[in-house]
């Protein structure tokens, strides 16, 4: 069993923030889209308040980016131990590499959302949810550059420990 130290209890509690405030707004999302359900008369109403619910949809399907931050949950669980890191290397390089690509669709999403919805916020006030959606990119971004500098700064440690291993042995 590998002992996590509190510095690294609080990254993982980092790691969850973006997926947790991802979840409330679903949830918000889910609630908005069963209250604004197409019913108007006025075409122009009704083809706002039924992009509204596409665009929700879009965003309940993006949860699904939001996936590799369980890798980098269980990568740091091993973060401690050099051995183990070292022999997870190839698998952390790709969550890094998935993590970096999640990160940068997720963040299109949030952004595409902005833009789009800045035209209907005026008529439909639910819009402005995908503005607070930013908020959980941007966590995402800050969690996917903490994750990589923290393990390129633990693969200089092995590159070094195996230096000086190797000068040891000769």
């Amino acid at each position: 069993m590998v002992r996590i130290d509190s510095k690294t209890k609080r990254k993982i509690f980092v790691c969850f923030l973006p997926l947790i405030v991802h979840i409330v707004l679903v949830i918000l999302a889910i609630i908005f889209s069963c209250v604004v359900i197409p019913y108007s008369d006025d075409l122009m109403t009704w083809k706002r308040q039924a992009f509204f619910i596409v665009m929700c949809r879009i965003y309940y399907a993006s949860t699904i980016l939001l996936l590799p931050i369980i890798g980098m949950v269980r990568y740091y669980v091993i973060w401690g131990d050099l051995d183990k890191v070292s022999s997870y290397k190839q698998g952390i390089k790709s969550c890094m590499f998935l993590s970096t690509i999640c990160m940068v669709a997720f963040f299109g999403i949030a952004i595409a959302g902005i833009v789009f919805s800045v035209s209907g916020i005026r008529d439909m006030p639910y819009f402005g949810l995908f503005f607070v959606v930013i908020v959980a990119a941007i966590l995402y971004l800050c969690v996917v550059v903490m994750f990589a500098g923290d393990f390129l700064e633990v693969f200089h440690q092995i590159r070094v420990y195996m230096k000086n291993k190797q000068r040891w042995r000769m």
